[in-house]
């Protein structure tokens, strides 16, 4: 089982949403059984948008007495960096600003050694110039950038990941998944995936 944490000590760095769509990337693209635990209890967003009742894999409120069923677990978490988030994998948002990455920063570096940290720098909208500058020297030094697509949040109100076929037709979905593949493609999964292409949305 590979344990992949979405964590950042910013709130509305798109944690969740990140985590329901690689969710549904594995799930969709790659027949992966798929859990997200839910550790952020004050929002419980994950667990609202699975309580619409069209995700098709399973979502648990906090950590559960047994291990999931589940060929990957994603683990969504609160907005702290209290406790060292679990697995060697982590995925950490936030978005384009100096004091966004300043605080991203200060966290990396309370995690130590053994870990291997992804940044993605999340609803970047290339249209302002500045977010635009800040975006690229951050995606020169290895950041994966996501842009500024409304089809991440409108899918999710369906209570559905931009995976779902039920959104194929919504604008940017295609757009959007091409971004997540990329962000996959860059994780340690190794022969995990084996056998399929993950660059390509």
């Amino acid at each position: 089982m590979k344990v992949i944490s979405v964590w950042s000590p910013k709130g509305g760095a798109g944690k969740t949403t990140l985590a329901m769509h690689l969710a549904g990337a594995f799930y969709q693209q790659f027949g992966k059984r798929v859990a997200i635990l839910d550790f952020n209890a004050d929002q419980q967003s994950a667990m609202d948008i699975a309580e619409i009742g069209h995700l098709p894999f399973e979502v648990v409120l906090g950590k559960p007495k047994t291990p999931p069923d589940a060929d990957i677990v994603i683990v969504d978490h609160a907005p702290t960096k209290e406790l060292p988030p679990p697995g060697t994998t982590i995925i950490l948002p936030y978005r384009p600003s100096r004091i966004d990455f300043m605080a991203v920063d200060r966290a990396k570096r309370s995690l130590g050694d053994g870990r291997k940290v992804f940044e993605v720098v999340n609803a970047v909208s290339f249209a302002r110039s500045k977010e635009s500058e800040v975006a690229e020297h951050l995606r020169r030094e290895g950041a994966h950038i996501m842009r500024n697509l409304s089809i991440y949040s409108r899918a999710l109100g369906f209570g559905r990941t931009i995976f779902d076929p039920k959104v194929d037709n919504l604008a940017g979905a295609r757009e959007a998944r091409k971004e997540i593949l990329q962000l996959i493609a860059k994780l340690p999964l190794g022969d995990f995936l084996k056998g399929k292409e993950v660059a390509n949305g």
